[in-house]
């Protein structure tokens, strides 16, 4: 399985060094054997067909769009201690 999932890592363009961590010599080996397994365009796209990407879930609209009321509140954070748009 894990030769599948570093194969699979391998095949992403943007991908130039994958890490992997091992604590035994055979995941070593196993890590190794993954660079000459090649997978087949349907087995590539499979893991990422049921994603659905929704953005990055930090996204804050511009700042230009942003008002003093319209910033987050912490709990127990008063409203006139809001984080300034300086």
């Amino acid at each position: 399985m894990a030769q599948v999932a570093l194969a699979w890592v391998l095949s992403s363009p943007v991908v130039s060094a994958p890490i992997v961590r091992v604590t035994r010599s055979h995941h070593l080996t196993e890590a190794v054997a993954a660079l000459d397994l090649h997978l087949a365009d349907g087995e590539i796209r499979a893991p990422d067909e049921p994603y659905t990407s929704h953005g990055p879930s930090w996204f804050w609209p511009a700042r230009e769009s942003l008002t003093a009321n319209s910033l987050p509140v912490s709990p127990g954070m008063s409203q006139d201690r809001r984080p300034s748009l300086c």
